[in-house]
């Protein structure tokens, strides 16, 4: 199997409500830099890429037959609380 060179053998793939919200939240807390963002015909975001660091997170808008899904990633970073403040 040749896996693409900036993707790993296994990372989540997020559905979510509000994929804006998320690349907001992503990009004030961790940093995150978009990776790819492919939107459908009314502007919202059919498939998207995120990373933190060396990690890539690919998401979605809920819709149609792709329902919400809950997950939990766990993410090492330097200063916990600094992140936890920025977060609230």
């Amino acid at each position: 199997m040749k896996i693409p060179e900036h993707y790993l053998p296994v990372m989540p793939y997020l559905i979510l409500k509000d994929t804006a919200t998320f690349i907001h939240y992503t990009r004030k807390v961790f940093d995150a830099k978009e990776h790819l963002i492919i939107r459908d015909d009314n502007d919202g975001i059919r498939h998207g890429e995120i990373k933190i660091h060396d990690a890539l997170i690919m998401f979605g808008n809920a819709g149609g037959e792709w329902k919400e899904k809950t997950a939990a990633m766990y993410l090492h970073v330097d200063d916990v609380d600094r992140i936890y403040e920025t977060a609230l």
